[in-house]
């Protein structure tokens, strides 16, 4: 699938609904329209997804490479014992602050959302850097979570322009490592930096850390 080289990631999902776990693989290869509609249309592939309740769905991402999320329904519920959360509480301090969440993956964004808002934060979404600049214009925002690399960029405008109204935790997520050469130009210094994937819990227990 990708002859001359690339990067395969593979992402798994159960946080955004509560009775499906989504998969995506994603490269970085540069694939043709034609091969994203046999992904698509792939008749004995999808009528055995189809079968159990799933859908598969390919699409193109902004740096041309592919991006395929199967979506498969839970058959069952596996009887544990439960376990000590990570977080165990939510400091009030940080109840009804309003958190932007900058990411141009749409998985993301909602499996972020639905778990900050469970932890009492407000949210604001935003898939580019030129839509973040403009929320972050609009209003203050008490929170900042972004991924490292977006469609029109890197999220240093963002990062700057929050700063330059609130002192409160940025978070900035990346598949990429810190040391990565992608990320030289971004600035982390003021920011906690969590490499993809990690848990929510994890996103939330550094956003108390750093609240203190």
């Amino acid at each position: 699938a990708m002859p001359s080289g690339g990067e395969l990631t593979f992402r798994c999902y159960k946080d955004p609904l509560e009775n499906e776990v989504v998969i995506e693989i994603e490269d970085t290869a540069d694939h043709s329209a034609q091969t994203l509609r046999t992904l698509n249309e792939e008749s004995s592939v999808c009528d055995v997804i189809a079968s159990v309740g799933g859908r598969l769905d390919a699409a193109q991402t902004d740096d041309f490479g592919t991006r395929v999320t199967l979506t498969l329904p839970v058959s069952r519920k596996e009887e544990c014992l439960e376990e000590e959360p990570i977080v165990s509480g939510i400091e009030e301090a940080t109840r009804n602050q309003k958190a932007l969440l900058l990411d141009d993956n749409e998985l993301v964004l909602t499996m972020l959302s639905n778990r900050l808002e469970e932890a009492g934060y407000t949210i604001s979404t935003a898939a580019s850097v030129k839509e973040a600049n403009g929320l972050v214009d609009l209003e203050q925002f008490d929170v900042l979570v972004c991924d490292a690399i977006l469609p029109d960029g890197i999220p240093t405008s963002v990062i700057e322009r929050f700063r330059g109204t609130s002192q409160g935790p940025i978070v900035i997520c990346s598949g990429y490592p810190k040391n990565d050469p992608m990320l030289a130009e971004l600035e982390t210094d003021s920011a906690v930096f969590l490499q993809k994937p990690f848990s929510t819990d994890e996103l939330i227990q550094q956003l108390n850390v750093q609240a203190v």
